[in-house]
């Protein structure tokens, strides 16, 4: 899993795609081959169906992927799953990851840390300092 989106991985026994059924809602998942049920319950948290896609890997396992409604690390997939600790998750974000506006905000609060840190002004007492000349 990402922060964003989470892919489930489910071994089946050889089949085709045609033969496969999977029906995800914003809470719940189902799997059925060959109309058996391979995995069904209650989502730990809500997903975005429109965003939802599958595929057959090689005939033998189905893929689906995931996209989260809400940015946060899933203890688990289903409720009543084993559950991870959440707080050991690598949590970092590339700076790539974040819009524009995002980043000029990240860029402006590591200016100012870096200007304190060395005795200087800070972005916005550079600014004060500009407006007063004029």
């Amino acid at each position: 899993q990402s922060i964003r989106d989470l892919t489930i991985e489910i071994d089946v026994e050889e089949c085709r795609a045609k033969d496969v059924q999977v029906n995800v809602t914003a809470t719940r998942v189902s799997v059925k081959c060959q109309g058996k049920t391979i995995l069904e319950g209650k989502l730990h948290e809500k997903v975005n169906t429109e965003e939802t896609m599958w595929h057959l890997d090689e005939g033998t396992q189905v893929v689906i992927n995931l996209e989260k409604q809400r940015e946060t690390w899933w203890k688990c997939v289903l409720e009543g799953d084993q559950e991870i600790d959440t707080t050991k998750v690598e949590s970092t974000r590339s700076m790539c990851e974040y819009d524009g506006e995002t980043q000029g905000a990240i860029r402006k609060i590591m200016f100012d840390q870096n200007q304190k840190i060395q005795g200087k002004p800070t972005s916005d007492q550079i600014r004060t300092a500009d407006i007063m000349k004029e």
